[in-house]
């Protein structure tokens, strides 16, 4: 167990944000047991239990400008959910709504280095909030990092961390930044009686 947990934080702030964790630290690195046979190889990869599976994280809709309209009753740009994906190869994980990717989490089988990358915002739902953070976070066993140790012959033995229970992936909001100007001349707008109703 280290002594802090392996987390990336992205901010929309910077488009396209991306960010990278050693998640090995989770896993016995230092002195791997391969038994009697003697050494093989140590791979990481991911394990997300099904296709398609619901983040809790939501696209954002920019056309969506009313908050609690029925049917749906959601709030202001609030789009469908994100559903998680991993590849065949078991080394990317990728959120995506309506064929457009969000967000990859893409993991080094060798170092256990995960890149969590994004690719387009999505929706925060405190508005008065411009930081706020949106948090991947999953019920237990649902997406995790497997270390599968091979010994000389071709054993393996697989221990797990449950990366999507511990809420290691976030991304904190971007919002608008209204601000004053000093123009040449200000301004004004004078009004004579000598007009009645003067407008």
């Amino acid at each position: 167990t280290p002594t802090t947990a392996a987390a990336i934080a992205l901010d929309e702030t910077t488009a396209n944000d991306s960010g990278i964790a050693d998640f090995s630290v989770h896993f016995n690195t230092a002195s791997v047991d391969y038994g009697t046979d003697g050494e093989g190889d140590v791979k990481y990869s991911w394990s997300l239990t099904g296709t398609n599976v619901a983040s809790g994280l939501y696209a954002l809709d920019a056309i969506d400008k009313v908050d609690n309209e029925t049917p749906t009753a959601d709030g202001i740009g609030q789009g469908d959910q994100i559903l998680l994906n991993v590849s065949t190869d078991g080394l990317t994980i990728t959120g995506s709504e309506g064929g457009t990717a969000y967000f990859t989490l893409v993991i080094n089988e060798d170092t256990g280095v995960v890149t969590f990358t994004q690719s387009n915002n999505l929706w925060h739902p405190t508005t008065s909030d411009h930081d706020e953070s949106a948090t991947l976070t999953l019920a237990a066993g649902v997406l995790e990092i497997e270390q599968t140790v091979t010994d000389a012959d071709g054993d393996t033995d697989v221990a797990s961390y449950d990366v999507g229970a511990a809420s290691a992936f976030t991304i904190k909001d971007d919002g608008p930044d209204a601000q004053t100007a000093t123009p040449t001349t200000a301004a004004a707008i004078a009004l004579d009686e000598t007009t009645a109703n003067d407008s």
